[in-house]
């Protein structure tokens, strides 16, 4: 019977030290807290959220706190034009750990600076924007063409007419103090230029050519008001004679036009610009019959010294 109280006691004995050290050994807090040199009494907590709610301080303002660690923390200030935020957090906290409890969004262009040992100082800047609409030019002199062999042979529809773009500019400033201390420009596209674009039948020429392009044909006739029979070269107009774009088309170049034929580049027009061609007619019911019409231009022969 004594053998079996023994045996006993040393049971519970065991039973109570292994209780014991289970309870140590799984208290991840035990901290004696100081705030500012003046201890506060020490908490128990089993967990680091049992922690934060029985001392009140933030889960980024204390360090994990081991068995039997005395804890030191401090109040400092975060100081703004608009507002002070009061920190706890461990003595010497650098200015990057205080902003960010603060909860504080800073620039590099910011000023940051100790007022005290206890007070950071930060002086923040803001932006000022001007934006402005810049047109950018039609890719008047690029053309896409698409071929289509179900259209007729020389049969040219105008699916999309080069247009104008648009781009933004933006300039920023950075205010601080009444200073601007940087300024930096954005760009940004807004609608982009376009070029022609055109479907196509099947070729109607099929001679040499130095250049071929589409361009919109349209006719004149000697009883068009302001018109003559002289050219601006001062070749007399006939049948063949076309106006051009001598940006695009060299006076006295040889052309062939499909639904007109051959050509002679020989005459101008305020009017005839790019991709634009006047063809003559010796009568006006010639060139109203001819209308406006979208058709392949080859350039047959440049002019000598071209």
């Amino acid at each position: 019977m004594n053998i079996a109280r023994s045996v006993l006691r040393v049971l519970i004995i065991i039973f109570t030290a292994w209780a014991i050290l289970y309870g140590v050994l799984n208290t991840r807090f035990y901290c004696a807290v100081t705030l500012d040199g003046i201890k506060s009494g020490y908490v128990f907590a089993r967990t680091e959220e049992e922690f934060i709610q029985k001392t009140g301080f933030p889960i980024n303002t204390i360090d994990s706190c081991p068995v039997l660690y005395d804890t030191w923390v401090k109040e400092y200030k975060v100081e703004t034009k608009e507002d002070i935020v009061h920190v706890l957090t461990p003595p010497h906290s650098g200015t990057d750990t205080l902003l960010s409890i603060a909860g504080i969004n800073t620039n590099p262009l910011d000023k940051i600076y100790w007022k005290d040992n206890k007070t950071l100082f930060v002086s923040k800047g803001w932006i000022q924007k001007k934006a402005k609409l810049i047109p950018l030019a039609p890719l008047i002199w690029q053309q896409v063409i698409y071929y289509d062999n179900n259209l007729p042979p020389g049969k040219v529809i105008r699916l999309q007419k080069a247009a104008g773009g648009l781009m933004e500019i933006v300039t920023y400033k950075y205010i601080l103090d009444d200073e601007v201390v940087k300024t930096w420009t954005e760009k940004k596209i807004i609608k982009k230029p376009t070029p022609w674009v055109f479907k196509s039948g099947p070729h109607l020429y099929n001679g040499p050519y130095l250049k071929k392009f589409i361009a919109l044909i349209t006719a004149y006739s000697p009883e068009d008001p302001g018109v003559d029979w002289v050219t601006a070269t001062g070749d007399r107009a006939r049948k063949g004679v076309v106006a051009v774009d001598p940006r695009l088309v060299p006076l006295h170049s040889k052309l062939y036009i499909e639904g007109y034929g051959n050509s002679d580049a020989v005459d101008v027009g305020g009017w005839i610009k790019y991709y634009h061609i006047d063809v003559f007619f010796p009568t006006k019911e010639e060139a109203l019959k001819w209308g406006k019409r979208y058709k392949w231009v080859y350039i047959i022969e440049y002019p000598e010294g071209k």
